[in-house]
């Protein structure tokens, strides 16, 4: 029993973060991808609109890539990193997550 739990356990602990992260890109798309809908309205072709979604969706996840690789945000995320990494049980969460 205490072996299946132990089984049980590490399948949370690879899927959770694979689930967040999905949920998190789906929201991602479907949020820009609303926004974009609005913003260009009815005179386009449906499927145009939905791939200028996944396209500015893209873009911002690369963009935001990009941010979190320069010199300025990279002392911010450590701080980030540094006090998330203090507190107990986000720490777990944190940690599992990353």
């Amino acid at each position: 029993m205490k072996r299946l739990l132990k089984y049980f356990a590490a399948g949370l602990l690879y899927l959770i973060p694979l689930a967040v992260t999905a949920f998190a890109v789906y929201w991602l798309f479907t949020a820009i991808d609303g926004m974009v809908r609005n913003l260009v309205g009815d005179g386009l072709i449906a499927p145009v609109r939905v791939g200028l979604g996944l396209a500015v969706s893209a873009v911002v996840i690369t963009l935001v890539g990009f941010l979190s690789s320069l010199f300025i945000t990279r002392p911010i995320m450590q701080l980030i990193d540094h006090i998330l990494g203090k507190l107990p049980l986000i720490k777990l969460l944190y940690s599992s997550l990353k």
